[in-house]
């Protein structure tokens, strides 16, 4: 007979274990207690731990209306609600019973403080996961909480290809470290390594939120929009990261329609905001913190990209046209700008700062005319003038300069644009090059650039030009005022 070493046995006894603790329990009842139904397939998953499936085993939906909330989950474990035949949602989640997600009255905040979405709460998530780890929810739709899925202090949790709507409360899916205390205090560490990916979130006030220590969490590939129409609750933000200590955020590839603020970043480290389309908001991103904002089509909002005090944010090849509609006004609050109607048309890239209250006001930016502030950003955004020798017939060429700090090197981003934003200053439609300059002893740096002979793609022959300048600490300029060009040919061609 074989005899194993000491330790290697003890490694597959312990994996035998493993393996025989996990179970799949099936959810077969539409009921909210017994056998067979969710209540009691989470109940035995928490009650016997070891990576359990908890799974939909119906052909058709069940419509699951909860007499009182869900326990939270206890990973590891897979709750999957996806039909066997087809991948539709096959579990719907109903807390009609409890809560009505069209009336934010429904849902108070913590302590009793206020209610509906822009106050702190944990109250009344259709599924949850607190203090645990390692769990996934996908194919579940929800309906009628305050929250569709919490995330408390947890870690390497995944959420996808679920459907949530009509919440009325702290938001669609919510990702916090919220100590639990009186004074709403941040943990750290203990919310971390959280996807959001897939999902349909639509009418509930605010989309989602990454709160009070909430680190490397994405959110990539979601459908996020509001419709404006539930007087009872009001619009609010498609992504909010409040509180302290949010530390590398990351949105890619999503869509974001309808909110007051699309991305509302506050003071969140280390974010990437990549590959998504803005559109239809109040304010498409406001930020006070730090990161990398690359690849977005950001068009139709009141305000492209709003820079709060101290903000460094590093602005680079996104698509920014057609933004600063009078129309377009948030009813809800945003931390990150001002909400007068009668406050001017914001545009493209804005600088702003922040009064009490968690309101802000605007500052005056170099879109109008004014340099920037030097604590938000660190040059003016370049004066483009067109160069003597310029031909578009040979491309369009830009001269300019960058006014900033002494002996410091910048980015210079160039774009076209068909037409000037409704209050008459340039925006980014197209980024069609960049380069480097390094400022000389008074800080000052000049550049040419020569452009492609079709700058807009579609043989237009005029385009608007402006550009940006980013310094050394990652910071990002507004957009130059524009330069009007005309091709001297009459039309552009590859």
């Amino acid at each position: 007979m074989r005899r194993w070493p000491g330790a290697v046995l003890a490694t597959i006894l312990l994996a035998g274990t493993h393996a025989a603790m996990a179970t799949t329990y099936k959810v077969t009842s539409e009921k909210d207690e017994g056998p067979g139904t969710l209540r009691w397939a989470i109940a035995q998953n928490n009650a016997h731990p070891g990576d359990n499936r908890i799974e939909a085993a119906t052909s058709k939906p069940l419509v699951i209306r909860v007499k009182s909330l869900l326990p939270a989950l206890k990973g590891p474990v897979t709750l999957d609600g996806f039909q066997h035949t087809g991948r539709s949602p096959g579990v719907i989640l109903d807390g009609r019973a409890l809560i009505d997600g069209d009336n934010q009255k429904s849902c108070p905040g913590a302590g009793g403080r206020g209610f509906g979405p822009n106050v702190r709460s944990l109250f009344g998530p259709g599924l949850a996961v607190a203090d645990s780890g390692d769990v996934r929810i996908t194919g579940f739709e929800l309906r009628n909480f305050c929250i569709g899925i919490l995330v408390l202090r947890s870690h390497d949790v995944r959420i996808d290809h679920n459907l949530v709507h009509n919440i009325s409360g702290a938001g669609g899916i919510l990702v916090t470290g919220d100590a639990g205390d009186d004074a709403g205090r941040s943990t750290q560490g203990l919310t971390t390594n959280i996807m959001v990916e897939y999902n349909d979130i639509h009418d509930t006030g605010d989309g989602a939120e990454c709160t009070r220590g909430a680190s490397n969490v994405t959110y990539r590939f979601n459908t996020l929009r509001e419709s404006r129409k539930r007087p009872d609750v009001p619009y609010s933000q498609g992504v909010e990261c409040a509180g302290a200590s949010n530390d590398r955020i990351s949105f890619i590839g999503n869509s974001i329609t309808g909110y007051s603020d699309g991305l509302q970043l506050n003071g969140a480290t280390n974010i990437l905001v990549a590959g998504n389309s803005i559109s239809g908001t109040t304010y498409a991103i406001t930020a006070a913190g730090s990161g990398l904002i690359t690849g977005n089509v950001i068009s139709g909002n009141r305000m492209a990209i709003g820079i709060s005090d101290g903000g460094r944010l590093d602005i680079r090849q996104n698509r920014i046209f057609d933004n600063g509609h009078a129309d377009i006004l948030s009813l809800a609050g945003s931390a990150g700008g001002t909400t007068d109607p009668a406050s001017p048309n914001l545009g493209g890239i804005v600088f702003m700062h922040r009064a009490g209250g968690g309101q802000g006001q605007r500052t005056a930016s170099s879109a109008e005319g004014v340099p920037a502030a030097a604590a938000v950003v660190q040059a003016a955004p370049p004066t483009l003038v067109l160069a003597t020798s310029s031909s578009w017939q040979k491309g369009p060429a830009v001269a300019g300069t960058v006014t900033g700090q002494p002996n410091t090197h910048y980015r210079v981003e160039i774009f076209a644009s068909h037409v000037l934003d409704p209050a008459g200053k340039g925006e980014g439609e197209e980024p069609i090059g960049s380069l480097d300059l390094t400022t000389n002893s008074q800080g000052s740096g000049s550049f040419t650039f020569s452009g492609p002979i079709n700058p807009l793609g579609d043989g237009s022959s005029r385009a608007y030009f402006t550009a940006t300048a980013t310094g050394a600490d990652n910071a990002t300029s507004a957009f130059s005022e524009p330069l009007l060009l005309t091709n001297a040919g009459g039309s552009a061609t590859d």
